[in-house]
């Protein structure tokens, strides 16, 4: 009984002390952290300090700054060289060298030897594109008056602006028919294709009703003496024979091919060597 009471007697008195003992320990704990608080703003606000740190968030800008200026320099050379790109492109002609007019009689004069177009000036909101019609007059007496109009078209056909030019084209000689086309800067990328239609001045059919031969012997026959260079060149690569017009011109300058042709690389084989199309009523008109 009295161990007892001795024993929570004792364990009365120290209650005192260890609420000292955590009291002391508590403001010892605030003393630290006002003291490290206190010691950190004075260390960042002092110049020295506050210095550096500027200076370090100066360099990193500056590095930001001049990554996003390589960034800017990059972008703005690979637009202008795309644009490059895209210019060359559009300033290179186009050429069709196996279309030729859509009629069947020997009688009809004319041979078309390549149409073609392309850009030649960039505008702003306009830009002008040059067109070139390049054929041969196979009749033996009449000169004839070309007049082509020509329809510049996108990848699926339609239509996107036309111009119409006109040229005397003299007996058996060869000759030129060329245009321009204003052409909006947003149908500019959209050009692909072309089509044509010619019309004859005076009456074909009146002028060439005794004219001897086929269209292509008559071609043949001028092969040596009107070809243009450029024909010549063409003219040696073998699979240009699966064209009769094509055929025609190779057997009159004389190039010996294979009887069989090869095939003509990807997107260079004609359906046929003609491409039909509409007949437009203007003077005895053949269209591509």
């Amino acid at each position: 009984m009295n161990d007892n009471s001795q024993h929570t007697s004792t364990q009365r008195s120290h209650e005192p002390l260890v609420g000292f003992v955590n009291l002391a320990r508590a403001l010892l704990l605030l003393g630290i952290v006002s003291f490290l608080g206190v010691a950190g703003l004075l260390l960042l606000t002092h110049p020295s300090v506050n210095f550096s740190l500027k200076q370090r968030l100066m360099r990193q800008e500056e590095e930001a700054r001049a990554v996003r200026e390589e960034l800017a320099r990059l972008t703005a050379e690979s637009e202008k060289a795309t644009a490059a790109e895209k210019e060359k492109r559009l300033r290179q002609w186009k050429y069709d060298l196996f279309s030729d007019v859509d009629v069947r009689e020997d009688s009809y004069p004319i041979v078309v030897l390549r149409s073609g177009f392309k850009v030649i000036r960039l505008g702003t909101d306009h830009s002008l594109v040059g067109w070139k019609y390049e054929l041969i007059n196979t009749s033996p007496k009449t000169t004839y008056v070309a007049n082509v109009t020509f329809t510049l078209q996108d990848a699926d056909g339609f239509d996107i602006d036309s111009g119409v030019g006109e040229a005397a084209i003299p007996a058996e000689r060869y000759g030129v028919v060329t245009g321009t086309i204003n052409v909006d800067n947003v149908d500019v990328e959209r050009l692909s294709d072309s089509s044509w239609a010619i019309g004859l001045k005076p009456n074909w059919k009146e002028n060439e009703r005794q004219t001897p031969g086929t269209r292509d012997s008559r071609l043949t026959k001028l092969a040596k003496s009107q070809m243009p260079l450029w024909v010549y060149e063409l003219a040696k690569l073998e699979y240009m024979g699966i064209s009769a017009k094509w055929k025609a011109i190779q057997v009159g300058l004389g190039i010996e091919l294979p009887a069989n042709p090869p095939d003509a690389p990807a997107g260079a084989t004609p359906e046929s060597d003609s491409k039909p199309g509409a007949t437009a009523p203007v003077s005895e008109t053949t269209a591509k």
